[in-house]
């Protein structure tokens, strides 16, 4: 069987790294000795990192970043335009003449099946331009016929202009076997615009597809904490008020350093109030397990940080800057998360006060990931 992963891993940034992980290893350890001689293709961001980041676990998949970092030239167009140049890229034949693109197209005719997998790198306001995604496998769906499944993929926010025609979505997501969004917000957006009947599925992040691996050490009391560059929530006087204050009770004070090369600054700030801050890299993280224990205290603004700590009992609370990431984090309060909410502009709650440790049933959420990994390679339970 031949299989074409596409996803929006390899910059590297952790949850997507995540996201691309857990897929190797299901295919290598639960699909991989049920079907006959798979060959795995992953096409993302960048072929070298990825390579780097997993040749040496998993030496016959082929990485490469052709198919995902293409796109149409008007970059700025509207989500819609963008879906319409990959529904008619191969129209006229004029596609041949985008090498290498056109070469990695063609190699999708020995695909048996092209999984496009999450996360959220899909949506009207920050991403639009990865919509021509779902519109070329659409038309490589028409094209070679090869199968189509998505997993995963968080859609929000999902906005047009009124009047818009969605018929064209509607025809993309028939082309797929199965469309599974992470969060209720995709679903019933994509239920509002009557898309999706068929193949529409309300699931999982891809990240609950992996056991939860929590690193082994010595009890110990952690404050964790994970930013964006953008908006960077540490440096606002209260929060920093709050840590100048709190993090003395704490054993430890983690960094999750998930996007390395945007990150760089905040941990630079961070270790003038703490030169002892423990730095845990994407390597770390992935392979080693999260370092958390339950009942340690976390100050988030990022998404997989949230959903992997709260699956190991953490509480604390998280930033949602805007629609978009707040969409993100309730789908992990949804799960069990008992991380609360902090208002940009506020001073966190003392730890311990109304944050409680997460309780996240993580065997029932694994269960039903891996229904819907079964159900995308046809593997009987």
């Amino acid at each position: 069987m031949n299989v074409t992963l596409i996803g929006g891993s390899g910059a590297p940034n952790y949850g997507d790294e995540l996201i691309a992980l857990a897929w190797l290893e299901f295919l290598r350890d639960v699909a991989g000795p049920r079907l006959e001689s798979l060959q795995v293709t992953m096409d993302n961001n960048s072929a070298k990192r990825s390579a780097e980041q997993f040749q040496e676990r998993f030496g016959g998949v082929q990485f490469q970043a052709v198919i995902k970092p293409h796109r149409m030239p008007d970059k700025d167009a509207p989500l819609l335009a963008h879906l319409q140049y990959g529904l008619s890229f191969y129209d006229g034949g004029h596609w041949r003449h985008h090498q290498p693109l056109a070469s990695a197209l063609e190699a999708l005719q020995d695909s048996d099946l092209v999984h496009l997998y999450g996360g959220g790198y899909i949506n009207t306001r920050f991403s639009p331009h990865n919509a021509m995604l779902l519109g070329l496998m659409a038309a490589t769906q028409r094209q070679f016929g090869v199968r189509l499944a998505g997993t995963g993929l968080g859609l929000t926010p999902l906005d047009f202009e009124a009047g818009a025609d969605t018929r064209l979505l509607a025809q993309t997501l028939d082309a797929f076997d199965v469309f599974e969004v992470r969060d209720r917000h995709s679903a019933q957006r994509l239920r509002e615009l009557g898309v999706g009947d068929r193949t529409l599925v309300l699931g999982l992040d891809d990240a609950y597809l992996r056991p939860l691996r929590v690193q082994p050490g010595p009890p110990a009391r952690r404050l964790h904490l994970s930013a964006y560059r953008a908006g960077n929530i540490f440096e606002q006087p209260a929060v920093r008020a709050w840590l100048t204050r709190e993090a003395p009770g704490f054993d430890e004070v983690c960094y999750w350093l998930c996007c390395p090369y945007l990150e760089r600054d905040i941990v630079a700030d961070l270790q003038t109030l703490w030169p002892a801050l423990r730095v845990v890299g994407v390597q770390e993280l992935l392979f080693e397990g999260v370092p958390v224990q339950r009942g340690d205290h976390m100050l988030t603004m990022r998404y997989h940080p949230h959903l992997m700590a709260a699956r190991a009992g953490v509480g604390g609370q998280y930033v949602a800057q805007n629609l978009y990431y707040r969409h993100k984090h309730e789908s992990v309060v949804i799960a069990g998360s008992r991380l609360t909410a902090l208002d940009v502009q506020g001073e966190p709650l003392p730890p311990g006060a109304r944050n409680l440790p997460s309780q996240v049933d993580d065997e029932r959420w694994q269960a039903r990931k891996l229904a819907v990994a079964r159900r995308v390679y046809r593997l009987a339970p």
